[in-house]
């Protein structure tokens, strides 16, 4: 946007203004007779900004520090509430931790308690292997007898002196 255009939608908000006439981008168009909004609308932005900051109001200097006393109370008040609920969350988040490690403790225990099983039923387990082999041989020898026999008992009837 030019200058000149500027200057134009200024001295156009200044008039609105001082026949206390609204400012929006459609009363400043028409006041112009034509004109884009898109140039028109910054220049009210601007202007209405600047007027907000001018009119701010000044405050006595003893409302000031009571206003001051009053924000820093309501802040000490702030932190200390998030500081209580901070405190009884993390209390709360210290005993389920402190549980589940005891619980992983009682896990521990029982596992170390089944490896032990585990190890004594394996010696179990080759121990009767052992003995289960040892009675094989055994029976082997028993029957080796008994086989011998069948077998001289079969030979002889086939030659048939049984």
């Amino acid at each position: 946007m030019s200058a000149a255009t500027e200057k134009k939608v200024r001295e156009a908000i200044e008039a609105l203004h001082s026949e206390g006439v609204p400012i929006t981008n459609k009363a400043v168009r028409d006041r112009l007779g034509s004109g884009s909004l898109s140039s028109i609308a910054p220049v009210v932005k601007q202007w209405k900004m600047q007027q907000a900051m001018a009119e701010q109001v000044q405050l006595p200097d003893a409302v000031a520090a009571v206003a001051d006393e009053a924000m820093k109370r309501i802040w000490s008040a702030a932190i200390e509430t998030a500081k209580a609920e901070h405190e009884e969350v993390a209390a709360g988040l210290r005993s389920s931790l402190n549980d589940s490690r005891h619980e992983c403790l009682d896990f521990q225990a029982e596992c170390e308690q089944l490896a032990e099983t585990v190890e004594a039923q394996k010696l179990e387990a080759k121990r009767v292997q052992k003995q289960l082999n040892t009675d094989t041989e055994d029976m082997k020898m028993l029957l080796l007898p008994w086989s011998s026999r069948d077998a001289f008992r079969q030979l002889a009837r086939r030659k048939g002196k049984y």
